[in-house]
């Protein structure tokens, strides 16, 4: 990457910043190494193929209190989902449901509101609902009543 030709306008850091982002994504796609292994080694090679003049530079990203917002934000999600609380509220759902997809679909976007007061990150709110919808497939599965096939794919 480094031996290809520059494209117009594209500085030598540039060109080290692009061989760098070619290797994290190859890192990533084979898995080679574990995803915060390659992160850290793509910031390091940031640093060793002097894209960026110092480590600061490299580290600039990590300021930005987004970054820490979304890793609290996911923290959350993911105790909510190891804990049984989406699966609780699955099941309460689907109860109130009575196995008719109208009546969940109804419930799911009605819970959306407090969702968004709760879990203020979409990522979250799309991670505890799919928690909350996986259950759904195997316990709202039951046959139709004047028909001998299934109600919903199972």
């Amino acid at each position: 990457m480094l031996a290809a030709p520059s494209p117009d306008g594209l500085s030598a850091e540039g060109q080290r910043v692009l061989a760098v982002i070619v290797l994290a994504i190859g890192l990533w796609g084979f898995e080679t190494l574990p995803p915060g292994v390659t992160g850290v080694v793509a910031i390091i090679a940031l640093v060793f193929t002097h894209a960026v003049p110092s480590i600061r530079e490299g580290l600039v990203g990590f300021a930005d209190p987004i970054a820490y917002f979304l890793i609290g934000v996911l923290t959350i999600s993911l105790a909510v989902a190891r804990s049984g609380l989406a699966e609780r509220v699955a099941r309460v759902l689907l109860a109130r449901g009575r196995g008719r997809a109208g009546a969940l679909y109804l419930h799911l976007l009605l819970a959306l509101p407090p969702l968004t007061l709760l879990l203020p990150s979409a990522t979250t709110r799309t991670s505890s609902s799919t928690s909350t919808t996986k259950p759904s497939r195997s316990a709202a599965c039951r046959p139709a009543r004047r028909s001998p096939a299934p109600s919903c794919w199972c």
